[in-house]
């Protein structure tokens, strides 16, 4: 394990620091359908919280900030950033300038926190909480041109270390699924590697690949060497289930998404979004646009298209509604029947009707996100606006 291994594991397995009289509760049960429990609400990373109903289009200009607090911040220079959050089972979870912490998600109190040993040297993590765990990834600073990273296992109620993985790869990206933690990343090296959420067993690796959504057990990934192929192979023994023709010669783009449903995924490359049945690979439908990011709920995708948000079918591409904005926009959210998008220049957040593309709010009530999106979680709607996290409700 190098040194920063070393120091970063000694410190997280004592630096705990949990507040409050009386200790702190066991866990309640992770995975509701409510729970935004990884970056795009879950393993297909579809945006969208189908559980969602509290914030609606008649209760959204009711949202009044309930709660803000903001993290430890470094010192001095530090590699690392204040993320998005995750929502799971009333408590919210963010990485910050100096580690990564667990806050009440009705009174935003923290509950406990970890300081990196090394802020300068931990990159901004990837998170996803599973299993009553908080899974972190990040990627080591201290090389440009050889960044190893590491997968550090929180237990969410006390926020000691369970387990830890040292990395051959940066852990630019972390998804979780059949109780299955997966990332990639690349620097000398590119490929997947997975782990057992439970104690961090090492259970394959796929190299040359990059994943992007999950979804019944496939992880599809793209190939990141010598032409773009798409592949789905078993989250859980890694084999290999099929794989794309080339798609062109240029390996830039990804997937980006499946449907709620995981019949569909999605992916943009050079030559446009593609959508694909998940069962085979064969391709659905395809749109020249290279626009993205990209939110679906099945029945539309919706996606970021400079000072656009535009909305087109899930399964035949067909355009249906185009709605533009005072900015360019950032990733869409999908819940409560809603669309939000941050709005560039510090404008107010984009909140419109989402089987229409109508304003259902001007946003002026909330604060500006100015890049990154908004989450949507029991009766919430979480940003991080610089360096602090704020909570509405209605």
């Amino acid at each position: 394990m190098r040194p920063l291994r070393r120091r970063i594991v000694a410190v997280l397995a004592t630096a705990v620091v949990a507040l409050g009289a009386g200790g702190v509760s066991a866990p309640p049960a992770y995975g509701a359908a409510r729970d935004w429990t990884q970056d795009g609400y879950g393993a297909a990373r579809t945006f969208y919280n189908p559980a969602e109903s509290v914030i609606n289009a008649r209760s959204v200009n009711g949202l009044r900030r309930q709660w803000s607090v903001a993290p430890p911040q470094a010192q001095d220079w530090t590699c690392s950033g204040t993320t998005t959050p995750l929502a799971a089972a009333g408590r919210v979870f963010v990485a910050d300038e100096t580690g990564v912490g667990a806050y009440q998600a009705k009174t935003g109190r923290r509950i406990w926190h970890h300081h990196w040993d090394s802020p300068d040297q931990a990159s901004t993590p990837s998170m996803a909480v599973s299993g009553g765990l908080l899974l972190v990834g990040v990627a080591d600073c201290e090389s440009i041109s050889s960044v190893g990273g590491d997968i550090f296992a929180f237990n969410v109620a006390t926020g000691r270390l369970k387990w830890h993985q040292g990395l051959p790869r940066p852990a630019h990206f972390l998804l979780v699924d059949r109780g299955v933690v997966v990332t990639s990343g690349a620097s000398d090296t590119l490929g997947v590697t997975a782990f057992r959420v439970s104690d961090g067993r090492e259970l394959w690796t796929l190299q040359g690949y990059f994943a992007g959504a999950a979804a019944n057990g496939r992880l599809f990934v793209s190939s990141a060497y010598d032409v773009f192929r798409i592949a789905a192979v078993s989250i859980t023994t890694g084999r290999r289930i099929w794989t794309t023709p080339e798609l062109s010669t240029s390996v830039t783009g990804g997937v980006t998404a499946a449907t709620p449903a995981g019949d569909l995924v999605y992916a943009v490359y050079e030559s446009g979004l593609l959508c694909l049945r998940s069962s085979n690979g064969s391709v659905v439908w395809r749109d020249p646009s290279t626009a993205w990011p990209l939110a679906t709920d099945g029945r539309r995708i919706y996606r970021a298209s400079g000072s656009s948000i535009e909305a087109l079918g899930a399964r035949t591409g067909q355009r249906l509604w185009t709605t533009r904005l005072t900015g360019n926009t950032g990733p869409p959210v999908r819940a409560g029947g809603l669309l939000y998008t941050a709005v560039a220049d510090g404008k107010p957040l984009g909140i419109l009707n989402a089987a229409n593309g109508t304003v259902a709010s001007t946003g002026r009530h909330l604060g500006r996100l100015d890049g990154g999106h908004v989450v949507v979680s029991g009766g919430r709607l979480y940003m991080t606006i610089g360096n602090t996290l704020v909570a509405y409700a209605p």
